[in-house]
């Protein structure tokens, strides 16, 4: 995973485009992070799981005044696609 970071940070960096890591508790460290740098709107890749559940619910709970959109993006068929009912 480090690797492919430090890999991932250094193909930003020549295209002027720094990554910033952030460490710590997810909810409070998003929050920290929206607010200094003035952030209207936060995209992330949909979770799943009860404790991935818990920190989503943190992180709206946190970040009000944000607009927050989620996508699914690990499914080789969208789940709207699917000729039954499915729920994540």
């Amino acid at each position: 995973m480090r690797e492919s970071l430090d890999d991932l940070r250094e193909q930003l960096e020549e295209a002027g485009i720094p990554l910033d890591e952030l460490h710590g508790e997810v909810g409070e460290r998003l929050a920290d992070y929206a607010k200094e740098y003035n952030v209207s709107k936060l995209y992330y890749h949909d979770l799943e799981g009860t404790e991935e559940r818990k920190i989503e619910q943190d992180i709206q709970n946190r970040l009000s005044g944000v607009e927050i959109e989620s996508f699914i993006g690990d499914h080789l068929i969208h789940p709207e696609d699917l000729p039954f009912p499915f729920t994540l």
